[in-house]
């Protein structure tokens, strides 16, 4: 591996720090530039929110002096009603609609179907409606009156179809039996959207008299929302619990959405982007104060619930409306800092990268020795000592780790360095399938050639079983003398394992034969190889100390493919499969033929086994 450079001239790491200094001091002075703008938006919009906090207090509380008047209307009404006729009734209706423009309808209800109603109308006439049980049954009867209560016209008598009894407010007051609120609807008679408010009337007995109620329009509401505005683009609005509009600044343009869905309008309707995230912010955080982008523009929210009725007043503000003129300013500061720190910017930036540099390869370089590339060459040039001597240890550690790899199976090393903590004594059980080989009568071999030649033949046999083995998604395990024992499914699974094990046979037994044949043209000795595979349980693992480590595969299965590659011998074949092996072979396999051998009793174990002979495909 290639020595690291070492340049001419070497300088500690702090003292190319203290050349970085320089450009702290103009950097100190964006910092105090931020601090200054911050403290001032900081200021700013504490006061905005407060600003913000006053609104929303003030829609709350013209809210709940709007409806007020209907609350006490009913429970005035409630009161005497036991004592008064029906027609005693209307004059109190009538100066009630008159005082109250927030009411737009008052109207009584009984058990038996009977109503009692009085509505405002926009020509400052009432209509009155009479719903009275005959002997015909349930007579409507309708007419106009004027400011005095005087009939204008002639009055309208019809079979009555509007049953008091059905309508949500006669339910609710019955059901509670007390005063309560309607939920946000439309008005049917006018087409806008209001609330009613409504309570039981009982006699002196108890008995149910009928029930009170009184229609709010919620027009009107609207009408203080537009003065509402803490800053130039601030929006204020107020909604229930369904997310529908109860009050918009604008109600012409309410009611001509409320046209088109026949029912509230609800926050997903409007046509403004701003407003939905404005609820649904409030919707998941919860909070009676927040913000939230639209954009590249933030805005501020404030919610007050209106408790009484699950309302909830909204009032929404651009941070810009607060902080424009701050933000103006402090673009002109910067403009004037940014001259300044230009050249700062440079130098900084030129040396940051000389820093830097080294270390990004070095980084890289790290990555590649963490997936065993260990063949890259490292040539990392500085003038920081601490980065030479740091290049130098690492080279050093990829030519150890470059033999340590020799020594042991890629896979293994692998999946030790990804594990990312230490190895430890101990195994798990697992399924694998384990192969052995051995050269038929090598011991008489090694008699005739020097040991030099002989290491040179076995480690070029090796190098094929290595290779085929590798190929075929298994490791060799450890090399004994002539011999060998391979592994599939440890320490990384493989599916098919005993497959690619019998395939790995066969394709070693191929690879022998047109190695022997060339040795024979050279006139040296050939290796005859013998193979035995099992599958089965095993304990795979770390044995040995805890200072030194073997990573091996300790079982009856390994005990059994050993002693099947001896009986190759016996039985004179090349290659040996146990029952299990064979029975593992799911797939079709193309390049080999098994043919039955019998059951045999293996050293060791107390019952036969059945072994099959595995014959390549040799065309």
């Amino acid at each position: 591996m290639q020595t690291p450079s070492t340049p001419r001239f070497r300088f500690r790491f702090r003292v190319s720090l203290a050349g970085l200094l320089s450009g702290m001091v103009f950097l100190t002075a964006l910092l105090l530039l931020t601090v200054s703008y911050r403290a001032a938006t900081d200021t700013t919009l504490e006061v905005a929110d407060q600003l913000l906090e006053a609104n929303a207090s003030s829609v709350t509380q013209r809210t709940n002096d709007f409806m007020a008047p209907a609350e006490r209307a009913v429970r005035q009404f409630t009161s005497v009603t036991t004592l008064l006729t029906d027609q005693e009734l209307i004059p109190l209706f009538l100066a009630t609609l008159a005082s109250t423009p927030q009411i737009t309808q008052i109207y009584l209800g009984d058990p038996q179907g009977r109503f009692l109603s009085l509505q405002a109308q926009p020509n400052r006439t009432f209509r009155l409606k009479k719903i009275e049980l005959t002997g015909e049954g349930l007579i409507e009867t309708q007419a106009i009156l004027n400011e005095q209560g005087i009939p204008a016209g002639e009055a309208k008598k019809a079979s009555a179809v509007y049953d008091p009894r059905t309508r949500p407010w006669y339910q609710q007051a019955t059901s509670s039996d007390e005063f309560s609120w309607t939920e946000l609807y439309v008005f049917a008679s006018t087409g806008r959207p209001g609330i009613t408010a409504s309570a039981p009337v009982h006699l002196t007995d108890g008995t149910l008299r009928g029930v009170i109620g009184v229609d709010v329009s919620l027009d009107s509401l609207s009408g203080f929302l537009v003065a509402a505005k803490p800053s130039p683009r601030s929006f204020a609005f107020i909604v229930n619990e369904k997310t529908e509009l109860v009050a918009w600044p604008n109600p012409e343009e309410i009611i001509k959405l409320v046209g088109e869905f026949s029912g509230p309008v609800k926050v997903d309707d409007l046509p403004y982007d701003w407003v939905k995230p404005a609820v649904a912010a409030y919707l998941k955080a919860n909070a009676d104060r927040f913000c939230f982008s639209l954009g590249d523009e933030r805005h501020m929210a404030r919610i007050h619930p209106l408790k009484a009725r699950n309302w909830y007043a909204v009032v929404i503000a651009p941070e810009d409306d607060f902080v424009g003129h701050i933000k103006s300013m402090h673009r002109s500061m910067v403009l004037f800092c940014l001259a300044l720190l230009l050249g700062a910017i440079i130098v900084a930036l030129q040396t940051a990268r000389r820093l830097s540099r080294p270390i990004e390869t070095l980084a890289h370089e790290m990555e590649y020795v963490r997936n065993l590339e260990l063949d890259r060459e490292v040539s990392v040039s500085s003038s920081i000592r601490e980065i030479q001597d740091m290049t130098a240890n690492f080279s050093a550690m990829k030519t150890g780790l470059m033999a340590f790899r020799k020594y042991l199976p890629m896979a293994l090393v692998r999946s030790l360095i990804n594990r990312e903590k230490e190895a430890c004594l101990g195994g798990e059980r697992q399924e694998v399938t384990v192969l052995f080989s051995d050269i038929k009568s090598f011991t008489t071999i090694s008699e005739t050639i020097p040991p030099e030649e002989l290491i040179s033949l076995l480690s070029e046999y090796h190098a094929i079983l290595h290779d085929i083995i590798r190929e075929e998604a298994g490791i060799v395990d450890k090399y004994i003398g002539d011999g060998l024992m391979a592994l599939w499914n440890a320490p990384t699974p493989v599916e098919h394992h005993a497959w690619h094990a019998c395939r790995a046979a066969v394709k070693i037994q191929l690879a022998l034969d047109k190695m022997n044949q060339d040795r024979l043209a050279r006139s040296l000795p050939v290796f005859i190889t013998r193979i035995g595979i099992h599958s089965g349980a095993a304990v795979v693992g770390n044995v040995g100390t805890p200072d030194r480590l073997s990573y091996t595969v300790i079982g009856d299965a390994v005990n059994v493919a050993a002693r099947l590659e001896a009986l190759n011998k016996d039985i004179d074949s090349a290659i040996l499969v146990s029952s299990q092996t064979h029975a593992q072979i799911d797939l079709q396999f193309e390049c080999g033929s098994f043919t039955s051998c019998g059951s045999f009793a293996l050293k060791g174990r107390s019952e036969p086994i059945e072994v099959f002979r595995l014959e390549p495909n040799r065309v």
